[in-house]
């Protein structure tokens, strides 16, 4: 597929963001090979899928009710922003973080690239800031 429609754009992100982070589904049909995540979580900032699979395990482990609920989907032909609210209650360490039992929310924004009908890169950013406060890790 050479070109992808904005609907089908929105559709195949939003099905891939909740998949990914309120399942930790990775349908590999939908993501091209060469597919990488940029972020601003921590030392390493650019993740392949195999790196990102383990990124997103740790997160869901750490805090087994997280749940990212898309508060806004603004899709074009190959391009799509989720801005979300991310919640979970930290049962495991978090980015370092022994287990505090507190429940977190933040909020972030995630742009999906797609080339061929598939997603290639994508970028997330979020308030991990806020994040490290609600665990008591920073004042």
């Amino acid at each position: 597929m050479a070109t992808t429609t904005t609907e089908e754009t929105e559709r195949l992100v939003r099905e891939h963001f909740e998949g990914v982070w309120n399942h930790g589904e990775f349908v590999s049909d939908v993501i091209a090979d060469d597919f990488v995540v940029h972020t601003n979580l921590g030392a390493q900032e650019d993740h392949t899928l195999e790196a990102f699979q383990g990124f997103v395990a740790g997160a869901r482990e750490a805090l087994p009710d997280l749940h990212k609920e898309p508060d806004d989907v603004i899709a074009t032909d190959g391009k799509a922003t989720i801005r979300y609210t991310m919640t979970g209650t930290q049962e495991g360490e978090f980015v370092g973080i022994p287990p505090t039992g507190r429940e977190i929310e933040i909020t972030g924004v995630a742009i999906f690239r797609l080339e061929n009908g598939e997603i290639a890169e994508a970028w997330y950013v979020a308030d991990f800031l806020r994040a490290m406060r609600q665990l008591g890790a920073v004042d």
